[in-house]
């Protein structure tokens, strides 16, 4: 392929400012790479867990393992419940190095994120996601403008009315 006789080279897969995409634009690569970066952190956190205070691990934890989670997650709006369970359960992972094992009796993932002040991986995208078009309400950017003008706006006459007899 070229554009302006240059010669662009096709490919599969791109890496673009940490956003894995793909041909398809479905976000399997990026879904997998971030999935994988969290369970390394999180494993490296375990390992040197007992040399840190319950508040520098959560510090630590959602400075290198939630960030990871959390940017660009808009991007994420048709995952499956499925994954979305996935991501949760490497989030009660780094919550039992954060947690005395008493709060680790309950394996109840809504029971654990409520004594982190967490939310679900679900929950954190309606969060991110809603934060986004409300910013964008607020500051009236021209998102907003154009959120405004398709949603709200509602045409005085129909382009097709009939004409009465």
């Amino acid at each position: 392929m070229q554009i302006n006789n240059k010669v662009i080279s096709q490919v599969t897969n791109f890496k673009y400012l940490g956003i894995e995409l793909d041909a398809q634009l479905n976000w399997e690569n990026h879904y997998n790479t971030v999935t994988n970066k969290m369970n390394q952190r999180v494993h490296l956190i375990n390992r040197y867990k007992h040399c840190l205070s319950a508040k520098w691990l959560q510090v630590i934890t959602y400075g290198i393992v939630l960030s990871v989670l959390d940017y660009c997650y808009p991007i994420w709006w048709n995952l499956s419940s499925i994954k979305y369970n996935k991501l949760d359960k490497i989030l009660v992972r780094a919550a039992k190095n954060i947690l005395p094992p008493i709060h680790m009796n309950n394996r109840n993932k809504y029971y654990i994120f409520e004594k982190l002040n967490w939310l679900t991986s679900a929950e954190r995208y309606e969060h991110t996601s809603l934060t986004y078009v409300y910013k964008h309400i607020m500051y009236k950017t021209s998102v907003a403008n154009v959120l405004t003008e398709f949603y709200i706006k509602i045409p005085e006459k129909s382009l097709h009315t009939r004409k009465s007899s």
